[in-house]
């Protein structure tokens, strides 16, 4: 049951931190398409709005990248809260614009101890790890009774309209680890896993934005000719109206 180690550009340690996430510009540049929403919530928002925050004195923040939550989530926040960033690269911690606790550290093998941590996210990030339920282990470990596990992927059908031009780049940390299976994963380690999907539209009328996403993740496998050919299309599409692609998102609340 649950989700075997993988190996993929997706996953492979060396090529994330020298690479694609070295530092925040490849990130910020996927973020960057979101503005398109056709409904205009932020997901960022309505995630940190599904958990009551009142009773959280100590949090980390695995998988941190550019601290895009952690900087909503110091206005929501009991005063005097312990908020510790933690991510595998150095590069996006010393980038993060936040003033709490940062430490480089996997996921697979947090240096905290048991048993501490009133809440733990872990956002778009369990799909750039080889051994998925060893990383929900620890996700479990370090709470203690009573605290939460906030976990957020992709589902299946996530820009599958990039896809559809070539890019199946789009798609993989869905096929790693979407969220069926994250839904299922965390069910074989904590005693009830609550889900909330997030759907939306994105209307693209700029070309620009959405060929940076796709440059973006070169890093995560494929080539420059085949995102050359994407990019060529995208902008054939934009050119003549409105781009919509399909978002695709949830959340899971693990206790």
């Amino acid at each position: 049951m649950g989700v075997a180690p993988v190996t993929s550009p997706f996953t492979d340690r060396s090529r994330l931190v020298s690479d694609a996430y070295a530092d925040p510009s490849k990130l910020s540049a996927r973020h960057g398409i979101y503005r398109f929403r056709r409904d205009g919530a932020d997901f960022h928002d309505r995630l940190l709005d599904l958990v009551d925050w009142s009773g959280t004195d100590v949090l980390i923040d695995v998988g941190c990248g550019n601290a895009i939550y952690l900087e909503r989530l110091l206005r929501r926040l009991p005063a005097g809260a312990r908020v510790v960033g933690v991510d595998l690269s150095a590069g996006m911690l010393a980038a993060a614009s936040h003033p709490t606790g940062r430490v480089v550290a996997d996921v697979q093998q947090l240096p905290v101890a048991s048993g501490c941590v009133d809440a733990v996210l872990a956002l778009h990030m369990l799909y750039h790890v080889p051994d998925p339920k060893q990383a929900v282990r620890e996700l479990r470990r370090v709470l203690r009774p009573g605290g939460v596990a906030v976990v957020s992927t992709n589902g299946p059908r996530h820009l599958t309209e990039l896809v559809e031009l070539g890019d199946d780049r789009a798609l993989r940390g869905s096929r790693v680890l979407n969220m069926d299976a994250a839904e299922a994963l965390l069910g074989e380690v904590f005693a009830r896993a609550e889900r909330h999907d997030m759907l939306d539209v994105l209307e693209v009328t700029e070309a620009e934005p959405l060929v940076a996403y796709v440059r973006s993740t070169i890093s995560l496998g494929g080539n420059a000719e085949t995102a050359a050919a994407v990019e060529a299309r995208i902008r054939e599409i934009v050119a003549a109206g409105v781009f919509r692609l399909t978002v695709d998102a949830g959340v899971l609340l693990a206790r």
